[in-house]
């Protein structure tokens, strides 16, 4: 995949490998002591927990102290609350509508024939509630992106329960997601970031901007699609461990 979307400014994105972190940097950073705060626009996922991982780990080897790691839990005012209260200390890394209005763009610039119907929700409790009435305005739907794992399995469960055999695509490779996706239903793609080194570039980012140092406006590695037929292998590059035991027996690897 490419990014073919803009960051916020209007920027192109620029790859990690643009981020020129030495070995000098991270004496320098321990020279100096940092100590951070990451505030979050969620940790209910495993996208979260591997760029949290990715973070702290790179943080910890420039000896910068990681002394707190805020949930938002969704929330903009609890993220705005948490920047305030941590000015001049924290690390801010938390999700976009930019996948959204990326496959909106996409979709329009590619499947005219297409016509899409958007909805949206808050926070993640209400997929569920939004997918329902979603169903009820347009009966007709003939399939669903659900921008993040997490509600894409609410989702998923309203279409079982009300027995629509329609796919849903979704971004974030989970692993409850990833199971979906291994028994051939509703899931049928998923587009998979490295959250992991995602947050090993967020981490170099913020030690060279405290250095003053110029660093890419905006940052980003492609998306990976992934299908049922290269589950296994994308899941192992990017969790970096085994595929869970019922994604391995949905597709035929063992028993």
């Amino acid at each position: 995949m490419i990014i073919s979307g803009l960051g916020p400014h209007g920027v192109r994105a620029s790859p990690p490998e643009r981020v020129a972190f030495l070995p000098e940097d991270r004496a320098a950073a321990k020279a100096r002591g940092y100590r951070i705060a990451v505030v979050m626009h969620k940790l209910e996922s495993a996208w979260a927990s591997q760029q949290l991982l990715g973070m702290v780990g790179q943080f910890g080897g420039c000896g910068a102290a990681v002394t707190h790691v805020i949930d938002c839990a969704c929330s903009p005012a609890a993220q705005v609350a948490a920047l305030v209260g941590f000015h001049g200390y924290a690390t801010d890394f938390f999700a976009t509508n930019k996948s959204e209005r990326a496959f909106t763009k996409r979709m329009r610039t590619h499947r005219p024939d297409i016509t899409i119907r958007q909805d949206g929700f808050g926070r993640i409790d209400q997929a569920s509630g939004r997918t329902e009435a979603m169903l009820a305005q347009h009966p007709d739907l003939a399939g669903l992106f659900v921008v993040w794992d997490t509600p894409a399995l609410k989702a998923a469960k309203v279409l079982r329960r009300q027995s629509k055999p329609i796919p849903v695509a979704t971004v974030d490779l989970g692993a409850q997601v990833a199971i979906g996706l291994a028994q051939g239903g509703p899931f049928a793609v998923i587009a998979a970031q490295q959250p992991c080194l995602q947050g090993v570039a967020a981490a170099q980012t913020t030690i060279l901007s405290q250095f003053g140092r110029p660093t890419p406006a905006w940052i980003a590695r492609p998306g990976i699609a992934v299908t049922r037929h290269n589950l296994v292998e994308r899941y192992q590059s990017i969790w970096r461990k085994p595929a869970p035991q019922s994604v391995l027996q949905a597709v035929g690897l063992i028993r």
